[in-house]
């Protein structure tokens, strides 16, 4: 073995440089070239090698020949490697694309359900500004008339005064006659009778007037406004309540929170249902949003009142999700959002006061605390799954 070769046979894995030294000596030392030739067939070595060993005459023509082969063989199968890795590439493409596109599509149907809940918050936001400029017009109006009461009340309070004193002067001088400053009474009390008779206009006049006062306070209250919690916080100007509401008695076979004494009392002339929204809407369409929910419960309400007649009234919780409810114009039922830091408990237990005492109130609710602070109010109270019942009929 050449001493150049010696290094390299202890190599486990032959790199290019040792085999450029292995072929340079194979190459240069000819009784090598012919022991290795001995040694290595056709078959082992492949038809180049076997050339290059024994190089037979026109060998080199051959193996350029081979070797040319062999580019060419090598161009085809680097071009359908690549023509493969293009393949994959465009395939990944069209897949990008067809995901692009679906993303495209979702974007757009997100963008227009953003912009239908845009329209629905626009057209609720301008309802309630509607519904808040008229209510405050019932406001003033409702200031003015108690105040025009009030300056009555004093004036009948005035006269009524006068009425008296000169009542109490006629009667001293008639039973006093020597006193000499007192006018004289005319024959048969005929002053007498004049001053009583218009006393008691006086009275009547002074009961209306109180109760026109009554009246136009408790339409003061009935308003919500707002500006509610601030006016709560303010003296109380109604008149103190004459008699306490008591819920009117269902008749038998009925059982209060069935659908069966729902739909008697909705059926009552002058009824009011005050419903306490998102706690009914989200038991009846629970995972939906806020907004269809809201929607859908003003429908199934206006529905309500279309079939039995009640007055309808519906509260919702001003601050849940930042949304404003539904719009009711051009419907026969309320819609009302509370104010911040007010809830639609408060409201409706207020409402309920509102209401006169001989118009059954029927307050529906799930709420536990709701339920007694109605009952205690003098109404009568409906729980979710019953009132959905005769709702969605």
């Amino acid at each position: 073995m050449p001493p150049r070769l010696r290094p390299v046979l202890n190599f486990s894995r032959l790199n290019a440089k040792a085999l450029e030294v292995i072929r340079r000596t194979v190459d240069e030392d000819e009784g090598l070239r012919t022991r290795v030739a001995d040694a290595v067939d056709e078959a082992r070595g492949g038809r180049a090698g076997w050339l290059w060993l024994h190089r037979p005459d026109g060998w080199e023509a051959e193996l350029d020949d081979l070797v040319g082969l062999r580019s060419e063989v090598e161009v085809e199968t680097d071009l359908a490697r690549q023509l493969r890795k293009a393949q994959r590439e465009v395939e990944a493409a069209r897949i990008a694309t067809r995901r692009a596109e679906t993303g495209r599509q979702a974007a757009e149907e997100d963008a227009a359900r953003a912009r239908a809940d845009l329209d629905v918050e626009r057209r609720a936001r301008r309802s309630a500004e509607e519904l808040a400029a008229g209510l405050e017009g019932r406001l003033r109006q409702s200031d003015r008339a108690r105040e025009a009461a009030e300056r009555r009340l004093e004036q009948r309070g005035d006269e009524l005064a006068r009425l008296e004193a000169r009542l109490a002067e006629a009667e001293r001088s008639r039973a006093d006659p020597t006193v000499v400053d007192a006018p004289q009474p005319e024959p048969e009390g005929r002053d007498t009778r004049h001053l009583t008779e218009a006393l008691h206009r006086a009275r009547r006049a002074t009961e209306v007037a109180v109760r026109a006062l009554a009246d136009a306070a408790a339409e003061v209250d009935a308003v919500p406004t707002r500006d509610a919690p601030a006016a709560a916080s303010a003296p109380a100007r109604r008149v103190p309540r004459t008699r306490r509401r008591a819920a009117q008695r269902l008749p038998p076979p009925l059982v209060d929170n069935t659908s069966e004494a729902i739909v008697h009392l909705v059926r009552q002339p002058g009824a009011t249902v005050l419903v306490d929204g998102y706690n009914i809407s989200m038991a009846a369409w629970p995972g939906t949003p806020l907004a269809s929910q809201r929607e859908r419960l003003v429908d199934a309400l206006d529905s309500l009142h279309a079939r039995y007649g009640p007055e309808v009234i519906v509260v919702f919780d001003g601050d849940t999700g930042g949304r404003r409810p539904s719009s009711t114009q051009g419907r026969a039922i309320k819609a009302f959002f509370t104010n911040a830091g007010e809830i639609a408990d408060d409201r409706i237990v207020a409402m309920v006061s509102a209401i006169p005492d001989t118009a059954p109130v029927l307050v529906v609710t799930s709420d536990r605390e709701l339920k007694d602070r109605a009952r205690a109010a003098g109404a009568h109270v409906a729980s979710a799954r019953p009132f959905i019942s005769v709702l969605l009929r």
